[in-house]
């Protein structure tokens, strides 16, 4: 479990994660929504314990305190969008052999090519490819780190349809067999097809997408709304949350 305890974030002055008290389960696939410079990707970089901005709090992971332990770094991935995790002189398939060298428990490079369906251009260089074939690998990388925590930013970008689907059945898979999944995204009718809690990330809050009568502080402190009754879709809570103001 990732638990998050009296997190900030914050850059001199403006705080993008104030004080949030939270926890990612095993076996759950989270949706972070926020609209674009609120803080999704500091905040999965911060879980990932990458460079960035000033942490004070705690994030606890499998009740190892500090992301900078060697046996934390080895169960948590974060993986960025638009090919920025991709050396451009590479081939595909040298990035999934560099995850085996790395990754203790790395799977089988064979397996993941075919479960991802990108042997079409496993030989090409990084360069050539296109975007929505960059973002393929990116998530192919991913899944081949065997990794029991995935942070994805915006991993749905630039895929046509059919690889939504194919991508969107793999992560349920991975999340049925113990994988956390925490993934940022914009398209929230896949944020809601996919994922089992949705957090809106709001005046540095973490907000589940519940009914609004329904919403309560976890604790005393906290800023992670406890779920309560059915869920409302992501959009109408977008809609509320950030274009009404709610």
């Amino acid at each position: 479990m990732i638990d998050l305890q009296t997190l900030t974030i914050s850059y001199g002055k403006k705080v993008l994660v104030d004080s949030v008290n939270a926890e990612f389960a095993p076996g759950t696939v989270y949706g972070l929504v926020a609209q674009n410079g609120h803080g999704k990707t500091t905040l999965l970089r911060a879980m990932a314990g990458l460079p960035g901005p000033r942490v004070d709090g705690s994030i606890v992971l499998d009740e190892v305190q500090g992301t900078g332990a060697r046996e934390v770094r080895s169960m948590i991935f974060y993986a960025p969008g638009e090919g920025t995790l991709l050396y451009p002189g590479l081939r595909a398939e040298d990035h999934l052999k560099m995850v085996c060298d790395m990754w203790p428990h790395a799977r089988d490079i064979e397996e993941i090519v075919e479960q991802t369906q990108i042997g079409e251009f496993a030989k090409m260089r990084i360069r050539t490819l296109s975007q929505g074939m960059k973002q393929q690998l990116t998530l192919a990388i991913a899944y081949a780190t065997g990794a029991r925590y995935l942070l994805l930013d915006e991993p749905m970008n630039a895929l046509d349809p059919s690889r939504v689907d194919l991508h969107s059945e793999i992560l349920r898979k991975l999340a049925d067999s113990g994988t956390c999944i925490i993934m940022s995204s914009h398209i929230l009718d896949s944020v809601d097809r996919l994922c089992d809690e949705i957090l809106f990330l709001k005046d540095g809050r973490l907000i589940r997408s519940i009914p609004q009568d329904d919403a309560a502080p976890k604790s005393p402190g906290s800023h992670f709304a406890k779920p309560a009754g059915r869920a409302e879709g992501a959009l109408s809570t977008y809609r509320r949350l950030y274009e009404k103001g709610g």
